[in-house]
Parts: C-alpha cells; structure tokens; sequence
C-alpha cells in the first residue's frame, strides 16, 4: 500500500509539474491576484475622507450640464464606449496642448473651482497674478538691469 501511494503522489506531483510548466499565464494570474490580496491589507482601518471634502452641496445642479452627464453615461452604457477609452485612443490628444483641446471641446471653464466665490474666486484675480503679466514683469526688471549695468560701465569706463 505504501507503495501504491507513493507512486500516486509522485504521479500527481508531476501532473502538477507539467500543469505549472504548461500554464505561465495561469501561474502569473495567480500571482496577480496573491499581489492584490498583499496589497488590500484589511488589517487597516478605513480612511475617513470626509474631513478632507467638503460638504455636499445644497443647490440643485445646472440642468444643462446634469443632460450632459446624463448624455455621455447613456452613450457609455448603450454602446459599451468609454470616454476616457477614447480619449486615450485618439492620437489629436496626445500632445501638450491637450488641456485647451479638453477645454474647448467640452467647454469647461479652464479656471472654475467648487469653491464658493467669497472663498476662492479665480475671475477676480488681479491681472498681474497672470503669466503674461508676470513674464512682461520679468522682461521689464531685466531690461532696466541691463540698462542700469551699461550706464554704470560707461561712468566708469568714461
């Protein structure tokens, strides 16, 4: 008998031998998903987010931009499109001017922000906060400079 049971599991050993050989893909599946079990640590307590968001708001949503959102998941789900999908797969988007193009095409405004206008309003702010403005800045200080270093070169030198 002990025989016959060593021959079986030594058969069996090299099934399960020839299964991993044979079977990469499975093996890396399996690894795959040991990974995920070692990186949901539910050892962990749960992040209350809360303290970091602000509270839910208490007006009711634009109803233009809510048919809009409503448009684009209905379109995700009849057709099984991912906006996102596509927006990855087009190549007009992979390049740096990517934002304006997103800007434009779903006529976002580039500088809205959820928080109230008495907090945070970005429409008011002074027009030297702005790149432009602060690059003339910048051209302004270094041309003065400069003129200031040949005035001060020709005293010296005249």
């Amino acid at each position: 008998d002990e025989a016959k049971e060593e021959k079986n599991k030594r058969t069996r050993n090299e099934e399960d031998d020839e299964d991993k050989e044979g079977e990469p893909e499975q093996q890396e599946k399996e690894e795959v998903r040991q990974e995920k079990k070692l990186d949901s640590d539910d050892s962990q307590p749960p992040v209350d987010y809360s303290a970091y968001l602000p509270p839910l708001p208490t007006t009711p949503c634009n109803p233009d931009l809510q048919e809009r959102v409503r448009r684009f998941l209905a379109i995700q789900s009849e057709r099984g499109v991912s906006v996102n999908e596509q927006i990855q797969g087009n190549a007009g988007f992979r390049n740096p001017a990517f934002l304006e193009k997103m800007v434009e095409h779903f006529a976002l405004d580039s500088f809205g922000t959820l928080l109230p206008a008495h907090v945070w309003d970005p429409h008011n702010l002074p027009s030297e906060d702005f790149v432009d403005a602060i690059e003339q800045a910048l051209a302004e200080r270094r041309e003065r400079r400069e003129r200031e270093r040949r005035e001060l070169s020709t005293k010296l030198l005249g």
